[in-house]
């Protein structure tokens, strides 16, 4: 694949671009009006960024409309998406290409798929729209973030932790405070929490996800690290 930034990239905004596919039998594609980004709130300080690339709704890349290039540890995380893949688990997936820029050293990137409507529908199929699909947050200089502690009954409480990914114009967190009312053990006493957290999680996939994120020593911020940034939570459609 090949860009052509028509000006110098900022830091912190989408850039109008045009992305150049050639295919492994010669034939090329080509999409203007593309937006690109650099990607990731600490790696984009990284002398070898990540990017992310916007395409435009009508003009898709074979069905993407949000591509994420990797530029740290590239094998790192191509073994860690098969190793979720292979044990049952969501995963985006991911594959490597060569990125380059002039006076690149090192091309190798890794294509990881946006976590939303792609993913949801080819996890979780079809209806995976109907359902609350969530990013925890972890906002600068604020003392709370989106690691399921409980805030009260008032669902704005939890709106700037948790980022809608899907159903964003109904605003519904009914689910997420259930879930952070579960955890609470003032609210939730512990004769009562393993028989409620049945009904809210899958406790089997729940402990499987953290098994493997201690597997591969992951110490990102995460809920796995009880620091409640960058992870996802969806509620998974009744079948």
């Amino acid at each position: 694949m090949r860009m052509v930034v028509p000006a110098p990239l900022s830091f912190n905004s989408v850039n109008p671009c045009t992305f150049i596919h050639v295919a492994r039998d010669g034939d090329s594609s080509v999409r203007h009006l593309c937006g690109l980004r650099y990607r990731g709130e600490q790696t984009r300080a990284d002398d070898r960024k990540g990017y992310r690339i916007n395409f435009p709704s009508e003009h898709d890349f074979e069905g993407i409309e949000h591509m994420n290039l990797v530029a740290s540890q590239v094998d790192r995380e191509l073994l860690v998406s098969d190793l979720f893949r292979r044990s049952g688990m969501p995963y985006p997936v991911e594959w490597s290409v060569n990125l380059t820029f002039q006076g690149t050293l090192d091309p190798r990137y890794a294509v990881k798929e946006h976590l939303y409507s792609n993913f949801l529908s080819r996890v979780f199929g079809d209806a995976s729209d109907s359902e609350n699909f969530y990013r925890a947050i972890d906002p600068i200089d604020d003392p709370r973030a989106g690691d399921l502690t409980y805030f009260g009954e008032d669902p704005a409480e939890y709106v700037p932790y948790y980022e809608k990914r899907s159903n964003k114009e109904e605003n519904d967190y009914s689910d997420i405070v259930e879930l952070c009312r579960a955890f609470d053990p003032a609210q939730t006493p512990d004769n009562v929490f393993p028989d409620i957290l049945e009904t809210l999680i899958d406790v089997n996939q729940w402990a499987r996800y953290l098994a493997i994120q201690a597997c591969i020593s992951n110490t990102d911020g995460s809920i796995k690290t009880f620091s409640g940034e960058d992870y996802f939570l969806y509620k998974v459609p009744v079948t």
